[in-house]
Formats: C-alpha cells, structure tokens, sequence
C-alpha cells in the first residue's frame, strides 16, 4: 500500500507538470481480455479495461462520475470494498472526481450537497475533485441565473469546507454560464475563492468558435500560469494550440470511445483521424419479431435461416480480409442487400462507407495492439468485444495524434482529416444547445435574452 502511494505522489506531480492533462472519462469500459470472435464466447471470464491492454495509458488520467457509477451499480461502499477507486480501476494514475452535472440537469437543484459530495470524494481517494454545480441549459431557460448562482455559491462553500477539514485532494471550481458575461463573473467568482484550477463546464456541444470566443473574454482572468484551467467535455486536436493559448491547461472526452459505438458512420480513425463506418452485422437472435416481415420476400422466414445468411457473410469477411478471396464491392454488395432488408436504420450513404472501409483497409496499417491482434474484428460493429476495443483504438489514435500536436511545434494539425465541430459523430452528450451560447455570444453582455432567442 505505501509502495502504491508513493507512485500515485509520482504521478501526481509529473501529472501537474504536463502543459496540457488529457482525461478520460470512465464509463465501465471493459472488454473480455480472452474472447473467441468465431464462437462469439469469452475464452475466461477476466474483464480488463483499455489501459490494461496497451503498455501505456491513452490518457493521463481519469474522470469518474459519481452519478455514473452510482448507476451503474458501483455504489462507494462497494467500491471502497475494493481498496478505493484506484485499485477499483486498477490504475495508479491521476484520477478526477465529478458530481455528474448532465445526470440532473431537468432537476431544479442538485440532488445532493457540498459536504455529501466532499465526503464522498474523499472517500473515493480522488486526486481531484470538482465542486458542486448545476448546468445552465436554454430547456430551463428562466433559470439560468438560479443555476449559475448555484453553482458559484456551491463552490464557495466547497473550498471553505474543503480547507477547514483538510482534505488532501485538488479542489478545482466549476463555472457555468450562458454567455461571455456569466461566464466571466462565475471564473471571478472563483478565483476570488482562491481556486487555484478551474473548470469551464457545459460547452461540450458548442463549436470551437463559440468556446473560443469565451476563453478569448476570460483570458484576462485565467492567463495567470499558476492557474489551471479545465474544458470539460470538449477535445479536439485542431483547437488544441487555440485552446491552451488562451489558458486552458487540461481537457476531459470520452467521444473517441463513444462514437465506436453510437457514432452513425464514424466508427473508427486511422493515424491522421480519418474516420471510417464500421460495418453493420448484427446478431441473427437479436433480431426483431417485427422485422421479420421484412424477410418474407426473400425466403428468410425464422431466426435459423437468418443465422445461415449471418454466418455466410461473417465468413465472407473473413475470407476478404485473410485470403482476399473476394473483392471490396462484391462484399459490400453482400452487406447492402443484408442489411437493407431488415436493418431499419439503412442508409446508402453509410454502403458508400463500408466500400471505402474494406476497399482501404485501414486495420492493416494500424499500429496498436488491437488492430495487430484482431485485424477486420475491430471494424466489425457487433457486440461489446468488438465495438469497445475500436472505441479503444480510436482513443490510442487520439493520444498519440495529441502528443504530437504538443511535442512538435512543427507539426502541421491542419493536415489532421478531423472535422472540429462535429465531435465523433455523435448525438449532442447534454442537454446544452450551443446555439444558447452562440446567440449570447454575439449580443451585448447585458441583454436579456428570451426563450425565442435560442429556438
């Protein structure tokens, strides 16, 4: 135990050392570390998560929700069973705690208090622990000031207890807002609390040109280089350098592992982020009683034959993949003809996607060890074996693309295929509209806005 303490001290301090943290956000990720893709079994039943798979983590740290865990079962007591939230995880790393904001956002105030979340963050054993907030979202638009009020009073009272009980990890300050103003007086607010990190919160489905524009208005308050500055919720490699101009020190995302499988054709990106459709082969015995209608025509009227159709195809993969025994269009024609006829969700353009997927073969190029171990399987969408390890390739793409956006000032992020503001593809991860912030963004600070305003 006092060895694992001593590494995490170590950590902790090349962490605070680095010019930009980059977090991963912890979503129970965890994958079969032995699993028959063929048979569709686990070869044990040992789960492992992605930084027990690659030599080095993807990330410098991690970001655990309490309103996460507390859903998915992992209540504290259960986890403090375990040795505390370093050994539940496994990692030794910098690990950051967050109340889970978006989780209450349609509550009028947050469901618990400052001493519950301060206890509970010590408890844990996190290294860093965000205050109490409450997100301003146009859904509630005649409560934006109670929300922003809440949350500045909150982590004054935060940092008044967190001080007088000495806890031993990092208080960072959340601050909220709806347009430059609010977000200026809410950084004010904490710095004048004597926060020394600071966290930016619901801008996570804003464009780049909106937060931007905000960092641009706190700059003056948060350009002191003793003062750390988080984005929650917001990672994008061609904003990196822009972001950290303007004073922004760490940055938190899970989208990279999300869109693996929530994405609707960006599943998966090769070493200069280029994004490819993973392709769509679902389980036979998964299928809807009501798509079966769909299946009359073509003879396939119960689960068995369409198990036959399922295996013909899987293999057919295979064969392509191994012994290139047919070409990328005749698989795709295969793919097409599958999946329009029960797929409801069938679109050509994503067709268009999975011929350009098989046709360049990106897995083959792919240095990480997923990519290396189970070749086309990481482009495959079907189960969590599959679509959590691409989610976690996508992640070591990421990091290393970031590490030289950091390391390498010649390195040109322009030539990096990453649409900024389309964050992996995925439907918006809160309830915040950037048009909420766009619109205060470009009136007078003063203005009082309308619900009309942002509709």
């Amino acid at each position: 135990m006092l060895e694992l303490e001593c590494d995490m001290k170590k950590e902790m301090q090349d962490f605070m050392s680095r010019k930009l943290k980059f977090f991963m956000p912890d979503w129970s990720d965890l994958v079969n570390r032995d699993y028959n893709y063929v048979a569709e079994e686990p070869l044990s039943d040992v789960k492992v998560y992605s930084h027990e798979i690659y030599d080095h983590a993807n990330f410098d740290g991690l970001l655990v929700s309490k309103i996460k865990l507390e859903q998915s079962g992992k209540n504290l007591e259960a986890i403090m069973n375990n040795g505390g939230i370093h050994q539940y995880l496994r990692y030794n790393g910098p690990v950051f705690g967050d109340n889970g904001a978006y989780s209450y956002i349609d509550e009028k105030t947050p469901p618990f208090t400052v001493p519950d979340l301060l206890n509970y963050y010590d408890r844990l054993g996190v290294d860093l622990g965000v205050s109490l907030d409450h997100i301003v979202t146009p859904k509630y638009e005649d409560d934006k000031h109670l929300r922003k009020d809440i949350t500045i009073e909150a982590a004054g009272k935060f940092m008044d207890r967190h001080q007088d009980k000495g806890y031993e990890f990092v208080p960072i300050g959340s601050a909220q807002g709806w347009n430059k103003a609010s977000y200026y007086e809410s950084v004010e607010a904490l710095i004048d609390a004597n926060y020394k990190y600071i966290a930016i919160g619901g801008v996570s489905s804003a464009t780049t040109k909106t937060i931007v524009g905000i960092l641009k208005h706190l700059h003056p308050l948060i350009k002191d280089p003793d003062l750390d500055v988080h984005l929650f919720g917001v990672a994008r490699i061609k904003s990196v350098r822009t972001f950290m101009e303007y004073g922004v020190t760490s940055l938190d995302s899970a989208s990279m592992i999300r869109t693996a499988f929530k994405g609707w054709r960006k599943n998966y990106f090769d070493s200069s982020y280029q994004p490819y459709t993973a392709i769509r082969l679902p389980f036979a015995s998964r299928v809807r009683s009501a798509d079966f209608k769909a299946l009359v025509s073509l003879g396939l009227t119960d689960a068995a034959h369409l198990g036959d159709w399922e295996a013909d195809l899987y293999k057919m993969l295979f064969d392509y993949d191994k012994y290139g025994l047919y070409s990328a269009e005749e698989v795709t024609e295969a793919l097409a003809l599958f999946e329009s006829a029960y797929i409801r969700t069938y679109e050509n353009k994503r067709i268009d996607g999975y011929l350009k997927t098989l046709k360049e073969k990106p897995w083959k190029d792919c240095p990480c060890r997923i990519c290396k171990e189970i070749g086309i399987e990481v482009l495959i969408f079907r189960g969590n074996n599959r679509n959590r390890r691409r989610g976690f390739h996508n992640a070591y793409v990421f990091y290393h693309l970031l590490q030289k956006v950091l390391d390498d000032p010649d390195f040109d992020v322009d030539a990096v295929d990453d649409d900024d503001d389309d964050d992996a593809d995925l439907p918006s991860a809160g309830a915040f509209s950037d048009r909420f912030v766009e619109i205060a963004d470009d009136v007078d600070d003063t203005e009082q806005l309308t619900l009309d305003d942002f509709f």
